[in-house]
């Protein structure tokens, strides 16, 4: 083999040569310059000079580069210069030529143009570079398909509907409050209610107006209705179409349940816990806790764990529910049906709202099913075919400054509910009772309520309800009793009974009755003749058309003020009638009544009497047919009939 050429340095000595015209390279030559024009130069053979290298330089002119003996540079017979000050190294193989790079001299940048921002890849073909400043335009995208629309969580292209929107909008308008807004004189996104959640809105804002709606209401789980102004959106549901807030779909009633306090397990006996989903809620007392997976028929496990106290043996009922919906500033009316329907919801809402014209045919006006912890504020039902508002079997529900006026059937009606509390609410002129309870409902709580001038009782109670509470309330001018207890342990505090029709209080078992005004009522002050462990205390009972209290057994009456009471001589202060035995009577100041003071019958055994006060009855102070009687010896020098 040929001993490989020694490159020489380049430098002023031999090796380093400028060449402008055409003509063939030496063997020894290291660096060629081409200082102008465009000559043709000729590499030696490379066969004679293995590993050599040329570098050659055109500052600023240009060439063209042959070879000898059919020899190639990188497998072609000619290499042309094309950009001044272009610098290339050539390397004899010991058959051809390669190029195997720069001589560390400078190729001219070439810059070109940016290109628009497209809509799909390309790897593109240029040679060009452009500058570390440059900026792409955007270009036109037609149809917007760049980018998916923006949603709620990601951003993207507007839609041609929400354009039209955002050019509603006024200079200087503050952010969107709602999905859809409803204006019957088409200023909105919708002329009619209906449509607006039919077309997935979930918040919806109407202006004032009066909208016949063509279909029902149907507002979504944590939607909300909400009208201008009180008063000032009315909703014509005439051709028989309702507001619907409605949960229904899974419900469960069968078995026991107990749940231990602390505890995310609910365990059932003979329940039917599958035929529910996660998410769903159970009944746990008076409340209803969600449902986080369900294991069983008989086992299924909370979200969170239970707080109240221990539950065993609870009758189940397990159902699916729609939470947080609501309506404010809406007038309802019209509806051949109920107007408003609440089904299976829980900690939804109403306020500020009316019902009129409304339900008939036993079905009232609002109606309220299958639900746990709805409130009403400031809700009306007025002038509607059949009961104003009715609760079923629903739980812990509360109504703030609620009135029922003018219904054809009662008020307000709760039926197997529970934990009901009403504040600061008015029944008033209603042709049946002003508020009734049904089935099994207990804990029925009633503070600064008016119950007035209803054609029947102010408040009834069923035989099988409980512990119903009255504080500072109201209950005149009714038709018939003020209040009757059918149930027991039912609690009068504070209140005014006055100018009823019958009872002022018919009494139920176990009842306890404290500082009330009972007063000018068309028959007894305070009737317990069939119920029995009543208290009586710290009231004014006083010109009731018949007895002051009738008595029942085990009743404790103590410091009351019991006067003019009564028309004929049987109507007696306080009057303990036959078979109302253990009676306890004391403190109490007796006066002006039509008959005795104190009626004890001859069958009423073990009344005691002591400190009781009376003056000016008709009949006697005290007239006692009982040989059983206990009456005090030691007051007042041994009297107890202290006149």
């Amino acid at each position: 083999m040929t001993e490989q050429y020694q490159q020489n340095s380049i430098n002023n000595e031999t090796g380093a040569r400028f060449a402008g015209v055409t003509g063939p390279l030496n063997l020894d030559d290291d660096l060629v310059v081409i200082p102008s024009g465009s000559p043709t130069l000729t590499l030696p053979d490379a066969g004679q000079i293995p590993g050599k290298e040329i570098s050659v330089k055109s500052i600023p002119g240009t060439g063209t580069i042959n070879t000898v003996l059919g020899q190639t540079i990188d497998t072609v017979a000619t290499f042309n210069f094309t950009n001044p000050l272009e610098g290339i190294i050539f390397q004899s193989d010991g058959a051809n030529w390669v190029i195997v790079g720069s001589d560390g001299s400078s190729t001219p940048i070439v810059f070109g143009a940016p290109v628009d921002v497209g809509i799909a890849n390309a790897p593109g073909a240029a040679v060009s570079l452009v500058r570390s400043d440059h900026v792409h335009a955007h270009a036109n995208q037609p149809g917007g398909s760049l980018h998916a629309l923006a949603t709620p969580l990601l951003d993207g292209f507007m839609s041609g509907v929400d354009k039209s929107k955002l050019d509603g909008i006024s200079s200087g308008a503050g952010p969107r409050l709602y999905d859809a807004v409803v204006d019957i004189a088409g200023g909105g996104d919708f002329t009619s209610i209906s449509a607006a959640f039919t077309s997935g809105a979930n918040s919806v804002f109407v202006r004032r107006g009066t909208y016949v709606e063509t279909a029902d209401i149907v507002i979504p789980a944590s939607g909300c209705l909400i009208g201008e102004c009180p008063g000032a959106v009315n909703v014509v549901l005439s051709g028989g179409f309702q507001v619907l807030i409605d949960g229904s779909g899974r419900q469960t009633t069968a078995g026991t349940i107990s749940v231990s306090t602390g505890s995310t397990s609910v365990n059932g006996a003979g329940t039917s816990f599958t035929t529910l989903l996660p998410g769903d809620w159970i009944l746990l007392g008076d409340l209803f806790h969600q449902i986080s997976s369900i294991t069983n028929d008989t086992l299924l496990i909370l979200t969170a764990a239970y707080r109240g106290n221990a539950i065993s043996g609870q009758n189940a009922l397990g159902q699916s529910m729609i939470a947080g919906a609501g309506i404010e500033n809406m007038v309802l009316t019209l509806a051949p049906s109920s107007a408003l329907v609440l089904t299976q919801a829980f900690r939804c809402f109403v306020v500020r709202s009316a019902v009129a014209f409304s339900g008939g045919g036993g079905a009232p006006a609002v109606d309220v099913v299958d639900c746990g912890s709805v409130s009403f504020t400031r809700l009306s039902t007025e002038l509607n075919n059949d009961i104003g508002c009715k609760f079923t079997t629903s739980f812990s529900s509360f109504l703030l400054a609620c009135a029922a006026k003018s219904n054809l059937g009662a008020g307000i009606v709760y039926e197997n509910c529970r934990a009901v509390v009403m504040d600061a609410c008015l029944s008033s002129q209603n042709a049946n009772n002003g508020v009734s309870t049904l089935g099994t409902s207990t804990r029925i709580e009633m503070v600064d309520c008016i119950v007035t001038q209803n054609d029947q009782i102010g408040l009834s109670t069923s035989n099988s309800s409980q512990s119903a509470i009255l504080a500072n309330c109201t209950l005149q001018n009714n038709g018939s009793h003020g209040i009757d207890f059918n149930g027991s342990s039912d609690i009068v505090e504070g209140c005014l009974i006055d100018n009823n029709g019958g009872d002022g209080i018919n009494a139920g078992d176990n009842g306890v009755i404290d500082g009330c005004n009972i007063i000018n009522n068309g028959d007894d002050g305070i009737n317990m003749q069939t119920d029995q462990d009543c208290a009586v205390s710290s009231c004014v009972i006083e010109g009731n058309g018949g007895r002051g209290i009738n008595a029942g057994a085990d009743s404790t009456i103590s410091a009351n003020r019991i006067r003019n009471n009564g028309t004929g001589a049987s109507d007696h202060g306080i009057n303990v009638p036959n078979a109302a035995d253990d009676c306890t009577i004391m403190g109490n100041r007796v006066s002006g009544n039509a008959g005795d003071g104190i009626n004890i019958g001859n069958a009423a055994n073990n009344t005691t009497l002591f400190g009781n006060n009376f003056s000016g009855n008709t009949g006697s102070s005290i007239v006692d047919n009982s040989a059983t009687t206990v009456k005090d010896t030691t007051d007042n020098g041994g009297a107890y009939n202290v006149s």
